[in-house]
């Protein structure tokens, strides 16, 4: 069985914290906050994206007003 990880991603100047065992994507201020998953791109299976709840934006301007 497969040990849970946090990996780190930063792209386009925003850190996500990526699940490798569910692939939900969170960001942290003192708490992991939800804000997407991982998917497999259909024609590149080797490439994975991240998709962002509809109101990413906003969960992360809370999170930095936080900070």
């Amino acid at each position: 069985m497969s040990e849970k990880t946090l990996i780190r991603v930063a792209l386009n100047g925003i850190v996500y914290w990526i699940d490798n065992l569910t692939g939900n994507c969170y960001t942290y201020s003192e708490s992991p906050v939800f804000i997407g998953t991982l998917v497999k791109d259909p024609f590149e299976p080797k490439t994975l994206h991240i998709q962002l709840l509809p109101n990413w934006k906003e969960i992360m301007d809370a999170e930095m007003a936080k900070i």
